[in-house]
């Protein structure tokens, strides 16, 4: 096991049950935040798909449909 994290299996070893919450809500921080570079990489690689240079996404309004959603339609198809 390497130094680094031998050194953090010990410092979480002392911390409380609230500190502890707060490590692993920032570690699940870091791997969505790794998921979605990962995504977005995937993504530019994608001749279909433009991704801003910045890797910024505007956001948009969801379009709301008239009439029986596709999923309904789908449901009622499979009965």
């Amino acid at each position: 096991m390497s130094a680094i994290k031998e050194s953090l299996y010990q410092t979480i070893d002392q911390l409380n049950e609230g500190e502890l919450l707060q490590v692993l809500e920032f570690a699940h921080k870091i791997n969505k935040a790794s998921e979605i570079s990962q995504i977005k990489t995937s993504l530019a690689n994608d001749p279909a798909i433009t991704v801003p240079a910045d890797n910024s996404f505007k956001k948009v309004k969801p379009v709301c449909g008239k009439g029986i959603s596709a999923s309904e339609l789908l449901v009622r198809d499979r009965k």
